[in-house]
């Protein structure tokens, strides 16, 4: 078992309907300044959010209490996205700046801002009633244009929504009204309408220009400026998988905020807080949960206010991380699909597994020393101890009162919930999206990108030259087209002794999966988008549209066409949420009825069937013939025998 990080657990907590953590320095470093953290908003927020829980750990550390939350409508906080935002997200900033005044045993406040957060940061402290000592600001965008700019640029390159109104970032949507107030924000303007004395600014130079002309400006107007280049920023915003930890910035982040700060003892407090419950419309509730053996995996419980103690509560779903991404999911479908299963009395649990989200259990590290970054993200997405931590939450949802659960998820989600079923017999649904593989995707034997990969990355000087990344990424699909044409062809001849000798033949390590699999759990839906490199695995192990799995009954698959692979589209989330109502929260009585009506079920494979049996009875005919003629010949050679012929007269010599 991994140990846990030593120091103070991180206290959840909620005010104004955000859902937020305290961190709480030790009681020797604690000092009487806080600091409230103001994170970015859409895909930045999926990039950096578990390192950004790294800074304010380390700013604990320092002796600062420290608080980081949710802007109302995004995260795990209430409300959803829509029209007139900007107004909530200053008002989640106020509510934070007066709940760490009253509650956080300090005598001055902080601000520390990334991204879009340093803008909104700045706007809600010229309006806020608790003075801000300093403030320190991580790649402020230098303009509200700007920044809106880059957000329609963004969406024209990942073709997001063209829906009117909105502008997608990855899924995460900001509304025309919202940014018509962002745009002429001027960003000198706003800290100088702050008041705030001290200010440290982390700058990216491609995305700060001026910021010199501007700094000038602000020691001008009485604000004392320290300005400092981000050098880890690029490590810092990819992908959750590939990002790495700026250490050398948040360190210096932390001891400028901490410089002059008065010390103060403090008492040490730390673990879950059932205060962080929020009560959400429509008599919904959801509160933070912590699990496995030492406590140290995170979950948000999402429930009914009126499912304890009922004998027909249906099953729990539980959501698993998609990549490296944080529980709540692509574009916040977790939470999304969440309180819409609540409203229809289905419970859920949404959860980090080890090393992501708020779990404060660190991953195991992985063994791939001298490997390239997209070696390392893969062996930090796919960790068999993983499967681990998915049983510690089916443990606590019966330790709970829930009896069985279904388990749901995307990509590397689906994958491991696949396998968890296979081990786990709690499990009485699965809704996989965009199953990658049937495999062990921890196995690096298995994966031909992976195996290539270290010889392409052995010569990096020369990579560039011989090797162009377009070779290297049609070299790796064409090995992996040749796999999956090698398996179509085994199928194909294995399918061909199953119609000629009515033997059912295992043909690979995914039907021998799958049958284990519907022996345990009654109802799988499988869902695509059309296009997906998983959807050709599936046919590659079970024929056309998985029609060999779907024969069986109790599976079923749905094709999604015009969304992309985590379908973080606003069209994406609504048709997944649309087929989780159908199955998920379906009534019991009536499961096979879901499955009609949500994919390609048992009524729609029978011509299929039909098709097989007038085969299977051609094949058996012409086998008929086929042996009745080997009969025949057999017996007329005998007649003969050697050296005679058909009329038993010895040839002459």
């Amino acid at each position: 078992m991994t140990e846990r990080p030593e120091g103070v657990a991180p206290v959840p907590v909620a005010f104004g309907g955000c859902a937020g953590w305290y961190h709480a320095p030790s009681a020797a470093a604690a000092t009487r300044r806080g600091v409230v953290m103001c994170g970015p908003l859409g895909y930045d927020l999926i990039c950096t959010y578990r390192n950004w829980r790294r800074l304010a750990k380390g700013l604990a550390e320092a002796g600062l209490p420290t608080l980081r939350f949710d802007y109302f409508g995004t995260g795990d906080s209430a409300g959803e996205d829509g029209p007139d935002r900007l107004p909530s997200w200053l008002a989640s900033i106020r509510n934070g700046l007066e709940w760490m005044a009253q509650n956080g045993g300090v005598d001055e406040v902080t601000l520390c801002g990334l991204r879009l957060g340093s803008v909104l940061a700045m706007l809600a402290a010229a309006d806020s009633a608790v003075p801000i000592a300093r403030a320190a600001l991580l790649a402020p965008p230098i303009s509200g244009r700007t920044f809106v700019r880059e957000l329609k640029l963004k969406q024209r390159l990942t073709g997001g929504s063209s829906e009117p109104g909105w502008v997608e970032d990855a899924g995460f949507r900001f509304h025309d009204t919202d940014l018509e107030r962002l745009q002429p924000i001027d960003m000198a303007e706003a800290i100088t309408a702050a008041s705030v004395p001290e200010l440290l600014i982390l700058h990216v130079p491609w995305l700060s220009a001026g910021a010199d002309a501007d700094s000038e400006t602000l020691r001008r107007a009485g604000i004392s400026v320290h300005a400092q280049p981000f050098r880890g920023f690029v490590e810092f915003m990819r992908d959750a998988d590939l990002a790495t930890p700026p250490a050398e910035d948040f360190a210096a982040v932390a001891g400028w905020l901490r410089d002059g700060a008065s010390i103060r003892p403090r008492s040490k407090s730390g673990g879950v807080s059932e205060a962080a419950r929020l009560t959400l419309p429509g008599g919904i509730e959801e509160h933070p949960v912590a699990f496995g053996d030492d406590g140290g995996l995170f979950g948000v419980l999402c429930r009914p206010s009126l499912d304890l103690g009922r004998a027909d509560v249906p099953p729990p779903v539980l959501f698993l991380n998609t990549g490296a991404n944080h529980h709540i999911g692509n574009a916040r479908i977790s939470v999304l699909m969440a309180r819409a299963l609540a409203e229809r009395g289905v419970p859920s649990l949404r959860i980090d597994v080890s090393g992501l989200g708020d779990s404060a259990r660190a991953a195991p590290a992985p063994e791939g020393g001298g490997v390239d970054a997209y070696r390392l993200a893969q062996l930090r997405l796919y960790r068999p101890e993983y499967l681990g931590d998915i049983r510690a939450a089916i443990s606590l949802l019966e330790e709970r009162g829930y009896r069985g659960c279904t388990l749901m998820g995307v990509c590397s989600g689906a994958n491991f919930a696949l396998h968890a079923a296979s081990l786990d017999e709690r499990v009485t649904g699965l809704m996989l999206v965009n199953l990658p593989s049937f495999e062990e995707r921890w196995r690096a034997s298995q994966r031909p990108r992976e195996a290539l990969q270290p010889l392409f990355s052995a010569a990096r000087k020369w990579r560039r030259v011989v090797v162009p990344s377009v070779v290297r990424q049609r070299a790796t699909e064409a090995l992996e087209r040749s796999r999956i044409a090698a398996r179509r062809s085994l199928r194909r001849a294995t399918d061909l002794v199953r119609l000629l000798t009515t033997i059912e033949v295992s043909n690979n390590s995914a039907d021998r999966l799958m049958r284990k699999v519907r022996r345990r759990v009654p109802r799988i839906l499988l869902v695509y988008s059309a296009g997906d490199p998983g959807l050709a695995v599936l046919e590659s192990h079970f024929g056309r549209k998985g029609r060999q799995l779907l024969r069986h009954g109790g599976v079923a698959l749905t094709i999604v066409p015009a969304v992309n692979h985590t379908f973080d589209s606003s069209e994406g989330r609504e048709r997944l949420i649309d087929l989780a109502m159908q199955t998920i929260a379906a009534p019991r009585s009536q499961p096979e009825r879901a499955l009609a009506d949500a994919a390609i079920s048992r009524e729609d494979a029978a011509p299929l069937r039909a098709m097989k049996n007038r085969l299977a009875h051609r094949g058996a005919r012409l086998w008929g013939s086929v042996a009745r003629a080997g009969t025949h010949l057999r017996r007329a050679a005998a007649i003969g025998g050697p050296g005679s012929s058909m009329t038993g007269q010895r040839r002459a010599p």
